[in-house]
């Protein structure tokens, strides 16, 4: 009998000093940034709290930009830690606030910032929203860069290992909330590892198959309603649509499953992607859409987990539309298709 497993991808209370915790963690990892103005639409607020420095916020030049980080919900905040870029800010300050219509309360200024780590230390107080104020930078031609941001407090930790899911018997199915997702720019590993049951993706994004990666970091609460407003100019073409993305996910059989012959069936991924099972590599889907299928019934573990790892590769054309939404128009960069469709359907 030939079993198919179903898997198919659609790409204030200020006062007394306060040490830090050992259990505080950062409550700003891949949380909502909204920023005031971004370089040609790529380096966007979201870049500064993606647990790397290898990513940046860059403001467009001018005076009077800021980030504001949502953390979600209001939290104990102990400490604030900015890392600066090349172009700092050289007078700025940083505001906690408990909602988008309060003031807020400062917590830190200064008129002579010279870059570097930043840490705001000994803070007693509890606000959803930390935003920095940078009115002048160390050179005005240029915007103010930001590579990280993080707020050390008290908080649900949201980065928990993920387990190995049993499939019912009868029901194969891998199209669940059982994966996860993460920008192959923050995996040094090798793919055989990563294809292992025991890998650590504890720092990944859990994601939905099928399902988009965008709409996933959406609901880990990472990106603002992209179909809100002018939300799509928060979140960066470049960190999307110009990067592969790593999908993983730990499956047990049933007892059942006997010496069946057994296989996985991908029903479409945008764009290519390679695939592995067990830490092996079992090959290549070559084109947008592409059905593809792969046997399995070797590599089995029927006593423990199983691990598919699918390197979903990005569209050689893809295009940064520095205007998004803004000029859609036919012809426009922001036409369905476009550059795009030289690789893919949309």
């Amino acid at each position: 009998m030939k079993i198919l497993i179903k898997v198919f991808f659609v790409f204030f209370l200020l006062g007394k000093t306060y040490s830090l915790l050992a259990g505080d963690i950062n409550l700003a990892k891949y949380r909502v940034v909204f920023h005031s103005s971004a370089a040609e639409q790529d380096h966007c607020g979201h870049m500064v709290v993606d647990g790397s420095e290898k990513t940046y916020w860059e403001s467009s030049p001018g005076k009077d930009n800021f980030i504001t980080i949502d953390l979600g919900s209001t939290d104990k905040i102990h400490q604030v830690i900015i890392h600066w870029g090349a172009n700092y800010g050289t007078e700025y300050r940083v505001i906690a606030l408990q909602s988008n219509e309060d003031e807020g309360v400062e917590i830190f200024s200064t008129k002579q910032g010279n870059g570097g780590k930043v840490s705001i230390n000994s803070l007693v107080l509890e606000a959803r929203y930390i935003k920095i104020d940078i009115s002048k930078v160390k050179d005005p031609i240029r915007g103010c860069v930001i590579t990280e941001v993080e707020i050390m407090g008290e908080g649900k930790d949201r980065f928990v290992p993920s387990t190995v899911t049993a499939l019912p018997d009868g029901n194969l199915s891998l199209n669940k909330k059982i994966w996860r997702i993460q920008n192959s720019m923050f995996v040094q590993d090798k793919p055989e590892a990563i294809a292992n049951p025991h890998y650590d993706d504890t720092n990944w994004i859990p994601a939905s198959v099928p399902g988009t990666v965008l709409g996933s970091y959406f609901d880990f609460g990472a990106l603002p309603d992209p179909l809100y407003g002018d939300n799509m100019h928060q979140i960066s073409d470049e960190f999307f649509s110009g990067n592969d993305f790593w999908y993983r996910t730990s499956v047990s059989f049933p007892p059942t499953l006997g010496n069946e012959h057994v296989f996985l069936d991908f029903s479409g991924i945008n764009w290519k992607a390679d695939i592995y099972f067990n830490s092996k590599y079992l090959g290549r889907i070559d084109g947008a859409y592409q059905r593809a299928e792969f046997e399995v019934s070797d590599l089995i573990n029927k006593t423990g987990g199983n691990t598919v790892a699918v390197l979903v590769h990005h569209p050689d054309n893809w295009v940064s539309s520095t205007q998004k939404v803004i000029r859609k128009f036919l012809g426009a960069r922001t036409t369905n298709g476009d550059v795009l469709g030289l690789d893919s359907p949309n």
